[in-house]
């Protein structure tokens, strides 16, 4: 089993697999920054008198979130490359997550289908194990 060792190999490499304990944790780790991040510009673009986060705030907060997809999406494809599945349902699953966040805290439109198609498939990559063995992204992550 080749472990990760640098940050960049962690949250940056799209190359080879990514185990369900390994891809959960690394996740936990992205939702303890991004909220931290959140945290410190809600504090900085807060409107004290009505006690609202300004638009410079949400604007902020978008960018926040498009930087934290980077590593989100890394993970994402390893993950599926466990499961020896392409990159494509990646690429399906971040521009979901970009978009229910544009809708969401900018436009401040829900749109509830999205967000369960998000949960089902956020599950599915999370829960489903990897293949057995050596498969066309590499050996098996937990051997």
């Amino acid at each position: 089993m080749v472990k990760d060792k640098t940050l960049a190999e962690n949250f940056l490499k799209r190359e080879g697999r990514l185990n369900r304990l390994r891809y959960f944790k690394r996740n936990v780790v992205l939702v303890i920054v991004t909220f931290i991040l959140m945290f410190i510009a809600a504090i900085i673009f807060m409107d004290y008198t009505t006690y609202k986060v300004s638009t410079a705030g949400h604007i902020a907060f978008f960018i926040i979130m498009l930087i934290m997809f980077v590593p989100s999406y890394c993970l994402v494809v390893r993950r599926l490359h466990d499961m020896d599945r392409d990159e494509l349902l990646a690429k399906m699953y971040i521009a979901g997550g970009v978009t229910s966040f544009f809708l969401n805290f900018i436009l401040k439109y829900e749109f509830e289908p999205l967000e369960i198609v998000m949960v089902i498939l956020g599950l599915y990559i999370l829960l489903v194990p990897g293949t057995q063995g050596a498969n066309r992204y590499g050996a098996d992550p937990l051997k």
